[in-house]
């Protein structure tokens, strides 16, 4: 199973959302995304079909997980410490090693978004749109977005990378992904990097049915 597989059915086995992909993608609240190998691509939004909806805030989401077969190793003064031992102001390092393929290391500070609070009467405005493809357009009800995540992906087994800086920096980076005061100092080619970004993580998708009704999918 691929990267963006594998963190999409995490997102929607943990939080029952699906992902950006690649994370950090732009997707707006009331995007029309159709579905294709299991991804979701944008092709407008529902104000191109002169939709109105409502967006009420959504409570921030603490979320910190890793695919299996992924170990995070911290040292200071040369030898391996744990994360909670690690004394803050002194040099200190985090490895991230990736043991097999298709795995990744998703780190983020409390997930916050929007959504759409009015679906029966978006549905009940859609059902009149001639165009609609009821089967195949999915609407971004739901959009949660991260300020200052990491993930890391690595397509093939037995890659790592290394981060040094000081002792509360690395910790911060390894609990919430903040990239602040941390450097990269080895990488042995870790193929999806993304450090300290911010924007779209998780996304709820509803379709519309042709009677009016919808569902969340």
């Amino acid at each position: 199973m691929s990267l963006a597989k594998k963190f999409d059915h995490k997102l929607k086995n943990t939080l029952g959302l699906h992902s950006a992909w690649p994370p950090g993608s732009a997707i707006d609240i009331g995007d029309i995304m159709v579905k294709g190998d299991g991804l979701h691509t944008q092709i407008g939004n529902l104000t191109d079909f002169g939709v109105t909806f409502n967006t009420v805030p959504e409570n921030g989401i603490e979320v910190i997980f890793e695919s299996q077969y992924v170990e995070v190793e911290t040292m200071q003064g040369g030898a391996n410490v744990g994360l909670l031992d690690i004394v803050p102001g002194i040099e200190a390092e985090a490895e991230i090693q990736f043991k097999k393929q298709e795995t990744y290391f998703f780190r983020t500070p409390k997930l916050k978004g929007v959504s759409i609070d009015n679906l029966s009467a978006v549905a009940d405005q859609i059902v009149d749109i001639k165009d609609w493809k009821h089967q195949q357009y999915f609407i971004a009800w739901k959009v949660m977005t991260a300020d200052g995540f990491t993930f890391l992906g690595s397509k093939q087994s037995q890659k790592k990378v290394k981060y040094a800086g000081s002792g509360d920096a690395i910790v911060k980076f390894i609990k919430i992904g903040v990239n602040a005061g941390i450097s990269k100092t080895v990488d042995t080619g870790v193929s999806l990097q993304i450090v300290g970004e911010q924007g779209p993580v998780a996304v709820g998708y509803v379709r519309v049915k042709s009677n009016g009704l919808f569902s969340i999918v």
